[in-house]
C-alpha cells in the first residue's frame, strides 16, 4: 500500500509550526516525478526557513533552491489561476534565499513579484531590511577611523567651545546651541550618543553606556584616544565611576542618598546577582522615571561598571525584606570582600570572562536543537545586545547607539563536532585570539561552547583586520569552516571561509 502523500497546505502548516525537518523527511521519501510544484515549493520552503548557519553545505542548499525555483517558473503561466499561486510562492522563496545569501537587491526584486504569499508581516520586515541594506554604503568607515576624525575636529574647535561655555552660563538658548555643537562632533564617531555635561573650569562630559558592555567599551576606546592637548582642560568619563572610600563616607552621611536602603543579594547560575531592594521612601510609581531614579541611586552608590557587570536584575519591594541584607552604602565593600570586585582595578570587571557551556534540556531529550538556542541561553557577549538580537528589537536599547558607528559587536561561530577536548580548545582559541588581536582594532570578549558549535565573542573597532586575524587562527587549528554574525540590525550571518 502506497503511503499517503500530505497536501502542500499540510506541509506549509508544518513549516509554520517549526517542523521543517519533518517536511524534508516526508518529501524526500516521495519520488521526484510524483511531487507537484507546490510539494516541491514546500520542500524548498522547509530548507529556506530553517535559518541555519551559512555553512558551505547550507550555501549550496540555498543556491540549489534558486535553481529549482527558476526551473519551476519556466513551466508556469501567470494566466493559469493555479499556477499564479505557485508563482507567488516561488518568488517568495527566491527572495528568502537571496536574502540569506546577502544579495539584497535580488531579494527585493523577487519580493515585488510575490505580493500574495502568506506571512506578509515577515515579508514586510525583510523588504524594509533589504531596502536599507541595499542603500547602505558598502564600505563602512571603521570606528577606529571615525574616532580619529572626531578628535581632530574637536581639538580644532576646542578653544571656541570653551568660549561658548563662558558665554552660555545662565543662558538656556546658548546652552542648547553649545550642546548641539558638541553632539555634532561626537556623532562624527558615534552615529548616536547619550551624554551629559557639567560646565566649570574643566568641563566634564559623561557618556551613558545604556547598560551595555559593548557600548561601554566602545565609549572607553573613544575616550582613550582623546588628544594629549585636552588633558587638564576637559574631563571625560563613561557612566558613574565606583565611589572611593572617602566618597562612600560622604554618600552615607547624606540622608537623601538612600545609602541606608536594604539590599538582598541572590547569586545566579551566571555568577551574577539579583538585587532585592527595600526602603520606605523609595519611589514606587510605575514608569520609566522611577526606574531611572532607582538606577541613578545604585550607580552613585556602587558604580555603573560594577552594576553592569555583576547585577543581572533588580526588583523593588513594598515590604521589608526577610533574611540577610546589607545596606546599599556597604554593597560595594561587601562585593569586594566576596572577591567579586577589585576596588583598585574596577576596569578588570569589564573584561572578566565567564565561559558558558550549553547543556541540552534533560527534561526534553527530543527537543530540536538550534544554534540560536546558544545565544538565547548564555552567550558571553553582552546581555542587552544579545537579547535584542533574539527578540528582534535591534532598534531598541544600546544597539542603535552602536549601529552605523563602525564599532561592531558580534560572534564567530564554527563546528565543534569531531573536535576532541572542545572545552580546552575553546579556551585555547580565546587565549590565542586575545594575544593576537591588537587592541587598536578589537577585543576578544569571551567564548561559549554550544551543543554543536563554538562561539568567540568579539567587539571590532576595525572589522576587516579583526576577521582576518580570527580566520587565520581558526584555519591554523584546522577548523573546517566559520561564520561571522554581527549584532547590527541589517547584517546577516556571513561565511568567513
Amino acid at each position: 500500500m502506497r503511503p499517503q502523500i500530505p497536501s502542500a497546505d499540510t506541509l506549509f502548516e508544518w513549516i509554520g509550526a517549526g517542523k521543517q525537518l519533518r517536511v524534508r523527511e516526508v518529501v524526500e521519501a516521495i519520488p521526484e516525478e510524483q511531487r507537484s510544484p507546490e510539494i516541491t515549493c514546500a520542500y524548498c520552503a522547509a530548507v529556506a526557513t530553517c535559518l541555519d548557519l551559512p555553512t558551505p553545505s547550507r550555501t549550496a542548499d540555498l543556491r540549489n533552491i534558486i535553481g529549482i525555483m527558476h526551473t519551476l517558473l519556466k513551466g508556469l503561466s501567470a494566466k493559469n489561476p493555479y499556477h499564479k499561486r505557485v508563482i507567488a510562492i516561488c518568488y517568495n522563496l527566491l527572495a528568502h534565499a537571496h536574502y540569506q545569501l546577502g544579495d539584497f537587491k535580488a531579494a527585493l526584486s523577487c519580493f515585488k513579484k510575490a505580493p500574495d504569499v502568506p506571512g506578509d508581516d515577515l515579508n514586510r520586515q525583510l523588504i524594509k531590511l533589504c531596502r536599507e541594506a541595499a542603500e547602505r554604503p558598502k564600505d563602512t568607515v571603521s570606528f577606529r577611523a571615525r574616532t580619529q576624525k572626531a578628535w581632530t575636529v574637536f581639538l580644532s574647535k576646542e578653544e571656541a567651545l570653551r568660549g561658548m561655555i563662558q558665554d552660555a552660563s545662565g543662558d538656556p538658548k546658548l546652552q542648547r546651541k553649545l550642546e548641539k555643537k558638541i553632539d555634532g562632533m561626537l556623532q562624527l564617531a558615534f552615529s548616536r550618543t547619550d551624554w551629559s555635561w557639567q560646565a566649570g573650569d574643566v568641563p566634564c562630559i559623561t557618556f551613558n553606556p545604556m547598560r551595555s558592555k559593548c557600548l561601554l567599551l566602545t565609549q572607553q576606546y573613544f575616550l582613550a584616544h582623546a588628544p594629549q592637548a585636552l588633558q587638564g582642560r576637559w574631563a571625560f568619563q563613561v557612566g558613574f565611576p565606583a565611589p572611593t572610600d572617602q566618597q562612600l563616607q560622604a554618600i552615607r552621611a547624606d540622608k537623601h542618598s538612600f545609602s541606608d536602603m536594604d539590599v538582598q543579594l541572590e547569586h545566579t547560575d551566571e555568577d551574577k546577582f539579583r538585587l532585592e531592594l527595600y526602603h520606605k521612601d523609595l519611589p514606587m510609581e510605575e514608569g520609566t522615571g522611577s526606574a531611572l531614579q532607582v538606577l541613578d541611586i545604585l550607580n552613585r552608590c556602587v558604580g555603573e561598571v560594577v552594576l553592569l557587570c555583576l547585577v543581572s536584575s533588580i526588583s523593588i519591594n513594598t515590604k521589608p525584606l526577610d533574611g540577610s541584607t546589607v545596606k546599599l552604602g556597604d554593597l560595594l565593600p561587601t562585593l569586594a570582600s566576596m572577591g567579586y570586585v577589585d576596588r583598585a582595578d574596577i576596569q578588570s570587571l569589564i573584561l572578566q570572562r565567564r565561559p558558558y557551556t550549553h547543556k541540552p534540556d534533560p527534561h526534553n531529550p527530543g527537543q530540536e536543537y538550534h544554534w540560536r538556542d546558544d545565544i538565547i541561553r548564555g552567550s558571553t557577549l553582552d546581555a542587552s545586545i544579545g537579547q535584542s538580537f533574539i527578540e528582534d528589537t535591534s532598534d531598541e536599547g544600546a544597539a542603535p547607539y552602536l549601529g552605523g558607528s563602525g564599532a561592531v559587536p558580534g560572534f564567530v561561530v564554527f563546528p565543534l563536532q569531531g573536535q576532541s577536548g572542545s572545552t580546552a580548545l575553546m579556551q585555547a582559541l580565546l587565549d590565542e585570539l586575545d594575544t593576537a588581536l591588537d587592541r587598536e582594532i578589537g577585543i576578544a570578549l569571551g567564548e561559549a561552547e554550544g551543543v554543536e558549535y563554538g562561539y568567540l565573542d568579539l567587539l571590532a573597532f576595525d572589522q576587516q583586520p579583526v576577521l582576518q586575524t580570527v580566520t587565520g587562527l581558526l584555519q591554523r587549528h584546522n577548523i573546517p569552516w566559520a561564520c561571522w554574525h554581527s549584532f547590527h540590525t541589517l547584517d546577516t550571518t556571513v561565511p568567513l571561509y
